[in-house]
């Protein structure tokens, strides 16, 4: 009766054993989420966006898993007209079939009105479900800005 007694502590044993090696260490909620990283999706140089025009980029952002996304947009003034610049981005569920419609247009308006000054913006949009974005145009039809070294970044908490 002794050896079945064992025998039965030994097994209780060799499966809490097992389990507790299988089972996942507990971890804080901050350490739950990648670090912050950024991607850039349009890179600097001498891109320009001509006055009175809009330059299509189709640049895909991705945040399957993330419900905001944080943006920096970055340009150089051409001249010291100062008027804005507008950033038109649109959803996808998918990753590639894209709303028609823009459904974040974001105006940025340069921080100095002098020429060859850089503006920078940096803001954080809610993507609720949706796990992709694309910003789709960037222009001012409408006014005599032009503007150059565009840079666009952004990154997503996971």
């Amino acid at each position: 009766m002794k050896s079945f007694k064992n025998i039965f502590i030994a097994a209780i044993f060799a499966v809490l054993l097992s389990v507790a090696l299988v089972w996942p260490p507990a971890v804080s909620e901050a350490a739950q989420y990648d670090t912050y990283g950024y991607t850039t999706i349009v890179a600097g140089g001498t891109n320009k966006v001509a006055a009175f025009t809009t330059n299509t980029y189709n640049a895909r952002i991705d945040a399957p898993k993330s419900e905001y996304v944080a943006l920096e947009f970055s340009f150089k003034n051409m001249n010291t007209n100062g008027l804005a610049t507008t950033f038109y981005l649109q959803r996808s569920l998918d990753g590639t079939t894209f709303e028609d419609a823009n459904t974040y247009a974001i105006a940025v308006t340069p921080s100095n009105s002098a020429s060859n000054s850089t503006t920078r913006l940096m803001t954080n949009i809610n993507v609720g479900a949706f796990g992709y974005l694309r910003l789709g145009t960037v222009g001012h039809v409408n006014d005599a800005t032009p503007i150059t070294n565009l840079t666009v970044k952004y990154s997503i908490k996971r």
